[in-house]
């Protein structure tokens, strides 16, 4: 899991990366607001082995991975850690959902 310097996350499993914006999410373009302004969607998916350029937004054509690094992301922001441990507290209530998406319901997987 990683977190931009505009605030969106972005969650990683093996190949498959799971950008919770629909711009760069940092410095370079498209920034969120023109992402917005273009219509992008408001997430990305990308497989690094195929794509390491990040180039083709696979999010239409896998909606299960979707769902499951959604799932995953929420498990690791509610244990407050990424890694293996004891869950702690995080210092404040933390949203990573971009407006108009919602989690996916917890059946199901791929």
């Amino acid at each position: 899991m990683s977190h931009s310097v505009s605030g969106h996350f972005a969650i990683r499993e093996g190949p498959w990366k799971l950008c919770l914006a629909g711009g760069s999410g940092g410095w370079s373009a498209p920034k969120e607001k023109a992402a917005k302004e273009q219509g992008l969607p408001p997430m990305q998916l990308f497989h690094l082995g195929d794509d390491p350029g990040e180039r083709r937004n696979l999010v239409a054509e896998h909606p299960e991975r979707v769902a499951s690094l959604l799932r995953t992301l929420d498990e690791e922001v509610r244990r407050g850690r990424s890694t293996p441990g004891e869950p702690i507290s995080n210092d404040r209530e933390v949203t990573f959902l971009p407006a108009g998406v919602k989690m996916p319901a917890n059946a199901g997987g791929d």
